[in-house]
């Protein structure tokens, strides 16, 4: 009885289709939902095992990865914290060193302030008052030579490291050890 009840729907069907109504009461959508339906199943009774395995495993090891990711963060964030805080620690180092530099230099100015004249006024003036001497004809009170004039002191030219006259020392010989051998 069943039977019955089919068979004029799908001659219902044939007969929509003939008409142009585009679909059929077995299959509504066409033969394309078929194939798809068809590839998707035989795609899972090949590789189902597979995928299933993929499946776990990504989310067993998913959790791992989030984990591993967050960490790198943080101490990505903590290495930037502590980069920020040794800048400033640097900069306060600089300001520091600038001011005791500054500081010094004043010293430096207020000392040769207060030493009064500088070397070069005290050359000058050596130079003027033996340049007096010498027209009055009278020797300078040093008489000590002054560097790079090439004069020869009065000691003589003795440089220990050079040696002298008399010999070196030199350790007398050991010679051949005795006993031992064969």
């Amino acid at each position: 009885p069943a039977m019955d009840v089919a068979a004029p729907m799908e001659a219902a069907g044939e007969e929509g289709r003939a008409a142009g109504g585009g679909f059929g009461v077995a299959n509504p959508q066409g033969d394309w939902v078929s194939r798809v339906a068809g590839s998707t199943v035989g795609f899972a009774e090949r590789y189902g095992w597979f995928v299933l395995l993929a499946t776990v495993s990504v989310l067993l090891v998913l959790p791992r990865i989030q984990r591993l990711v967050r960490d790198l963060e943080e101490k990505g964030e903590a290495h930037r914290r502590r980069e920020a805080d040794l800048d400033k620690k640097r900069e306060q180092a600089r300001k520091i060193q600038a001011e005791a530099f500054e500081k010094k230099v004043r010293e430096y100015e207020e000392k040769k302030a207060e030493n009064g004249p500088s070397t070069t006024q005290v050359q000058d003036q050596l130079a003027a008052i033996e340049e007096r001497a010498a027209r009055l004809g009278l020797r300078p009170n040093g008489s000590g030579n002054k560097l790079g004039t090439g004069k020869k002191s009065k000691t003589g030219s003795y440089n220990p490291l050079m040696g002298g006259s008399f010999p070196r020392y030199r350790p007398e010989s050991r010679g051949a050890r005795g006993g031992g051998g064969g």
